[in-house]
């Protein structure tokens, strides 16, 4: 038995270079990775392996038990325990290090392949509005971001024009037709001015307009940086809902998905519409029972204000009729009291007769 389990354990010493790298060079109890002398740790002879510390801590606090089959440890010495050379360990680093770099080029290889299908994809943003079919007289940018057009749905972020286009076949620039993609600072005000948008006609031409699409930034999709600072592109993965290829957009995909953030939107504004009508009821009913609580009050007041009155006038009348009383009494009282002194002064000698 002993000379099969020294067999066992050599085959499993080595085996050390590839368990060094697996998932299992963890210890499984406190789940730190094992260190190098640890890999060539068997405390037990079934084989199950745990680091060094968690042995010596089930020997001196815990049963003293294998959790594996629950057979006592050798607190002497261990079933097998071998520390490695310096050469295995060296091995086990370049291993660790092959396949570290070996996964980062795949990792990068992936990438690659990603940013290439990402060449064709076109991501809807939720800020961006286009618009065609503006005349001539309103191609500037300033123009178009003041209050009685654009600015009026909210603060816009930037305007762009595009090649404008001759209407009807004609040359002459009254008739050229152009486009703008108009950056709203929030997709509210985005969706409002598209909604507004929709069947509007200036100088006989009706408008069109819908959610702008963005394409990824060629220096992205080359792993580059972007040597633009207000590049408009997109330098990170976009909504994955919102994302669409060529196929899908003349598909009508992307159509279909800012008809659902319409629809949201509308949602929303009937929500809140509802809540502010809710809240307005309520401020006016407690207006309302507080100014006739008030109306109750005042008249309650007003009620005891005149008892009060009477009360007070019928009140000094008997104070003053009490304090007449008092005097007269005080005033009774004193001279009798005077006239009783005098006789019991002039009882003891009376006058002689003359």
């Amino acid at each position: 038995l002993q000379i099969s389990l020294s067999q066992l354990f050599q085959a499993n010493q080595n085996q050390m270079v590839t368990m060094a790298d697996d998932d299992q060079s963890e210890c499984p109890l406190c789940m730190e990775p094992l260190d190098f002398d640890d890999l060539a740790f068997y405390p037990c002879p079934c084989e199950y392996q745990i680091c060094r510390f968690c042995w010596t801590k089930i020997l001196d606090e815990g049963n003293g038990l294998c959790p594996a089959c629950r057979n006592a440890y050798n607190s002497e010495q261990p079933a097998s325990f071998k520390p490695l050379t310096e050469e295995e360990i060296m091995k086990i680093r370049r291993t660790k290090k092959m396949k570290e770099q070996a996964r980062k080029q795949q990792q990068k290889t992936t990438d690659n392949v990603n940013k290439r299908s990402l060449n064709e994809v076109r991501v809807v943003q939720h800020n961006l509005v286009f618009v065609i079919g503006l005349p001539a007289r309103l191609a500037d940018a300033d123009v178009l971001r003041g209050a009685e057009y654009f600015g009026k749905y909210g603060r816009v972020y930037k305007i762009a024009l595009s090649r404008p286009t001759n209407v009807g076949g004609g040359g002459s620039n009254s008739q050229a037709s152009f486009g703008a993609y108009v950056t709203f600072y929030k997709s509210e005000d985005a969706i409002r001015a598209l909604l507004d948008l929709r069947n509007t006609e200036i100088d006989r031409r009706m408008l069109k307009a819908s959610l702008g699409t963005t394409k990824y930034c060629s220096s992205y999709l080359k792993g580059h940086t972007c040597p633009k600072p207000d590049c408009m592109y997109l330098h990170e993965l976009g909504d994955p809902n919102a994302s669409f290829t060529k196929e899908e957009m003349n598909a009508g995909k992307h159509n279909e998905f800012e008809e659902r953030l319409v629809q949201q939107f509308l949602s929303n504004q009937k929500k809140s519409s509802a809540n502010h009508n809710q809240k307005q009821a309520a401020n006016a009913a407690a207006a309302a029972s507080g100014t006739s609580s008030s109306g109750a009050g005042a008249a309650a007041s007003g009620g005891g204000g005149g008892g009060g009155a009477t009360s007070s006038k019928s009140s000094k009348k008997a104070s003053k009729k009490a304090a007449a009383a008092a005097a007269a009494a005080a005033c009774g009282g004193s001279n009798g009291g005077e006239k009783t002194g005098k006789q019991q002064q002039q009882a003891p000698h009376p006058q002689p007769r003359h």
